[in-house]
């Protein structure tokens, strides 16, 4: 999967769907594959939004939730993305929603 992951982000002008959009975006998909390599590669080589929201107002890491990683790797990715994402000109993770990482990643 990460083999994949690399040759499009290779390939590839842009990653994300358009910021019009609402919907499952790129930071909801590297979050959902749980797979800490694979959100650093994508994260390296574009600059996401990592604030969107899908339809159903979730963002993106609110799928760390899932137990398929567990919760000890759902934090590992959750503190990579909070060190990583305070240096884009974006700005860090917001806090919109009144959670923290590790409420999200134990919850």
């Amino acid at each position: 999967c990460l083999d994949v992951v690399k040759l499009l982000c290779r390939y590839s002008k842009e990653i994300d769907i358009p910021s019009d959009v609402v919907a499952q975006s790129a930071i909801h998909w590297i979050c959902m594959s749980h797979n800490l390599d694979i959100i650093k590669t994508v994260l390296e080589e574009f600059r996401i939004d990592v604030n969107r929201y899908d339809k159903n107002y979730r963002y993106g890491p609110e799928f760390l939730r899932d137990e398929s990683s567990g919760p000890l790797k759902s934090i590992e990715i959750l503190e990579y993305l909070k060190k990583e994402l305070k240096y884009l000109e974006q700005g860090p993770i917001t806090n919109e929603c009144n959670f923290t990482f590790k409420e999200i990643a134990l919850s």
